[in-house]
């Protein structure tokens, strides 16, 4: 008996999450690009204006 018994509808199952990686020609991994690209700017408008203590970095260097 599983715990596990419903896949939310917000993400995908294992079969659509590779459907979507993997080119229907060429049978090839393609490499989705990420969701988290962005800048930290001073110009007006920015998403991520400067500010003191807003940002933090982290660093792992487990999986490379």
């Amino acid at each position: 008996m599983s715990i596990f018994t419903s896949t939310p509808s917000s993400l995908p199952t294992s079969h659509e999450a590779v459907k979507d990686v993997i080119d229907s020609k060429t049978r090839e991994f393609r490499r989705p690009d990420t969701q988290f690209r962005g800048f930290i700017s001073s110009n007006p408008g920015s998403n991520f204006p400067p500010e003191k203590g807003r940002y933090h970095l982290y660093v792992s260097y487990a999986c490379p």
